[in-house]
């Protein structure tokens, strides 16, 4: 874990959503969540925050969605779920008197296992926490009360996953949580592209993730020499626009030497890179770490040997 801390300016973040009322509300239910996590001593210092919160509160990426993204270190059991709704609920109170949100009512109103049907056999295992909030007093504040808010916040929480790096964040107000490094945050986003199902259509989050590669790239440019690979140093939004020469790039060895050396990723083409040596080697699957019994979907594989 890096000994410095990262100062964020959370309530900046906020307050520069202040035009549109619905953004604004929702991101100062995310400050009011990530001071919550941060202010409880049993699981502040394993839960670590990823995903486009992180990149749009740490590196002021556009590229960032309502949801929270976390990954834990914690041992998934049966009871996980309601250990984190009462830890949360209890210091809901705090976190929004500390912040002054006391307009506001928030409340977790589920948590679910996760994957589900899709992935029967998968040993990811997450969890899928909903937080409901509303204005105080109002009529949506009876409905939350009722188990029907009317705005949900989610919070995605994965365990089993490989963390090779962390960060202290420092909350605006002095509260510290912890984080992805800036390298592991780029890997995890290469993988999660590299899962992402194939459709045959036009969706919003496909023009999304090419402007989060752009956005990955500016990132990377933070990193030490040695993470910086010259077929993708070279790489502009032109290119990453083009599915083609994307798909190319991330099977160039340069970003899976970075998956693999950071998040515990490595590819199995003809041509992959060990992150113990980065020299070529004959494999066939996508595999998390070493562990070989702990295949992705074959969608996944599919796609990378295309």
């Amino acid at each position: 874990m890096s000994d410095s801390v990262l100062q964020i300016d959370v309530h900046g973040w906020v307050e520069r959503a202040q035009a549109d009322t619905a953004t604004h509300r929702q991101r100062r239910v995310t400050e009011i969540v990530l001071n919550a996590i941060a202010m409880s001593v049993p699981i502040r210092n394993r839960l670590f925050l990823k995903g486009g919160i992180l990149m749009g509160l740490a590196y002021d990426s556009p590229c960032q969605t309502a949801d929270i993204d976390l990954t834990s270190d914690l041992f998934a059991k049966s009871d996980t779920g309601d250990e984190i709704i009462r830890i949360l609920d209890a210091v809901f109170p705090r976190a929004m008197a500390m912040l002054g949100y006391i307009d506001l009512s928030v409340k977790v109103q589920s948590v679910g296992g996760l994957p589900r049907k899709r992935y029967p056999n998968a040993e990811f295992p997450a969890l899928k926490v909903k937080i409901g909030y509303a204005e105080r007093g109002s009529s949506g504040d009876k409905a939350l009360t009722d188990g029907k808010p009317p705005h949900i916040i989610d919070i995605d929480i994965s365990f089993d996953e490989p963390t090779k790096a962390l960060q202290i964040l420092e909350l605006t107000g002095g509260q510290k949580l912890h984080a992805y490094s800036l390298c592991d945050l780029i890997a995890e986003k290469y993988r999660a592209m590299l899962q992402q199902k194939e459709r045959k259509r036009n969706r919003r989050q496909d023009s999304t993730t090419s402007i989060c590669l752009s956005n990955c790239l500016k990132l990377m440019r933070h990193c030490d020499p040695p993470f910086l690979m010259p077929s993708l140093r070279n790489a502009d939004r032109a290119v990453l626009s083009r599915p083609t020469l994307l798909l190319t790039i991330l099977k160039s060895g340069s970003a899976l030497l970075l998956i693999g050396k950071h998040s515990g990723w490595r590819l199995g083409n003809s041509r992959s890179l060990t992150p113990a040596t980065g020299k070529s080697q004959h494999s066939t699957n996508l595999f998390l770490g070493s562990d070989r019994n702990r295949q992705l979907p074959s969608h996944i594989i599919n796609r990378t040997q295309t």
